[in-house]
């Protein structure tokens, strides 16, 4: 039984000494050695036992609190960012319905051109408004879309041909 009590256990401060020792130490401020492992936590934990339990349960509060506001903050910036990003959608869409609606009609034209079909002065004329549509379109969506330059690249070499067959000559430009 005396060797028992001679050897310590590894780990716990069972003899009435240490205890007291350590307990005069957390109260006189002395960092006992059983906080060397909370590393950089120590602060924290020094301070929680010193400090009442309104301002722990303040303190835990706003632990809670700040990682949730900033996730509601990049909620919101994404969720914006999203209408945002819908509302240009539905401008880029406004814009397009004009576009290809003259595309169709180019299509109809060069069919008419390439048959030599009699319809083929009222689908050039087709073009020919749909190309003003395009340029209204472009009066109020091109600089907002950046296309100004790319469209009066195309309006300057828009070259519409005369009402006649591209059977009647050079197929060039049909």
């Amino acid at each position: 039984m005396k060797l028992l009590e001679r050897m310590p256990m590894q780990g716990t401060t069972t003899h009435p000494a240490r205890i007291a020792s350590n307990h005069d130490a957390s109260r006189s401020g002395n960092v006992p050695a059983f906080f060397a492992h909370h590393g950089f936590m120590a602060p924290g934990i020094r301070m929680f036992r010193v400090i009442g339990f309104a301002a722990k349960s303040g303190w835990v509060s706003a632990a809670f609190l700040l990682p949730m506001l900033l996730l509601s903050g990049s909620l919101w910036s994404t969720a914006t960012e999203n209408i945002d990003f819908s509302a240009k959608e539905r401008l880029g869409v406004e814009y397009a319905r004009p576009v290809i609606a003259m595309l169709e009609a180019a299509q109809v034209r060069r069919r008419a051109a390439t048959a030599g079909a009699a319809d083929l002065p009222a689908a050039s004329e087709k073009v020919e408004a749909s190309f003003k549509e395009v340029a209204r379109q472009e009066e109020r969506f091109g600089r907002s879309f950046n296309t100004a330059t790319a469209f009066q690249r195309v309006s300057d070499r828009r070259r519409w041909r005369p009402a006649t067959s591209c059977w009647s000559g050079s197929r060039r430009g049909c």
